[in-house]
């Protein structure tokens, strides 16, 4: 009897840290809008969908990004969506996230769409980012 509750309590115990492990790799905060390296970034798409030359207007597509103003792109700071927009993020990557809080830059570009970058992941030397519709299906990527 001793035995089998020490297997339970073992078992209760290795499960528990399974999940905390698990919960850790799917954190996801949002990147400061202070950050140098965001401002550059919302910098970059508001170049991009504010532009009217034949250059921009094929990079707008391969962002799959609307032509707009400047005030119709938005520094998103709502931690739910953030979580969505990194957990959107590393899955159209097919990239696990790495452990612990993971900071995204996510903007919301015209009504209904998400541009979104980890600082943290890079494919060789380049940052990605996805480009994403209200509902999270990945839209676009460009690795730059």
């Amino acid at each position: 009897m001793v035995i089998q509750e020490l297997m339970r309590a073992s078992l209760a115990f290795a499960l528990s840290v399974m999940i905390a492990g698990t919960a850790d790799a799917q954190t996801f905060t949002c990147a400061p809008t202070s950050d140098a390296n965001v401002v550059a970034f919302r910098a970059h798409v508001v170049r991009l969908v504010t532009a009217t030359d034949t250059g921009a207007t094929a990079r707008r597509t391969m962002y799959n990004v609307p032509q707009t103003t400047a005030a119709k792109v938005a520094f998103v700071a709502r931690v739910q969506t953030c979580t969505a927009a990194g957990q959107a993020y590393y899955t159209a990557l097919g990239v696990t996230p790495p452990v612990g809080a993971t900071p995204v830059a996510v903007l919301k570009v015209s009504n209904n769409r998400y541009v979104v970058v980890a600082q943290s992941h890079r494919e060789g030397e380049f940052e990605v980012t996805v480009t994403f519709d209200s509902k999270w299906k990945a839209l676009g990527e460009v690795a730059s």
